[in-house]
């Protein structure tokens, strides 16, 4: 089995990067990227199919063992909210704020299915 970096955006939209043979790779290369993938700021580890989140950044640890189409989801839903506010109000959302909002929809969305 190999694994990958799942980099995501505010807006949900995607990349995968850094393939390699462990997580541990994939955990350093992500360590020391950099500016490179600068606009997708939210790091997961999944495996190379793109089935499940295998590591996540301790503010987003609930979405370890979720299923990758689900992160997504949630992260759209939320920008669009996020736009909804600013839009509405003018005032920006900072980072704590929308993690918040991405946290909030996801115990949401998992009360209303289970």
């Amino acid at each position: 089995m190999s694994y990958q970096a799942l980099l995501v955006a505010p807006d949900g939209d995607y990349i995968t990067d850094y393939h390699f043979e462990t997580k541990e790779e994939v955990l350093n290369r992500l360590a020391n990227r950099g500016s490179e993938w600068f606009f997708y700021p939210f790091e997961f580890v999944v495996t190379d199919k793109m089935g499940r989140i295998l590591e996540a950044p301790p503010e987003l640890a609930f979405f370890k063992g979720k299923n990758v189409q689900t992160v997504i989801k949630t992260f759209k839903e939320a920008y669009k909210i996020a736009q909804e506010k600013v839009n509405k109000t003018g005032d920006d959302i900072d980072l704590f704020e929308y993690i918040d909002l991405v946290k909030n929809i996801f115990i949401v969305r998992r009360v209303n299915h289970d």
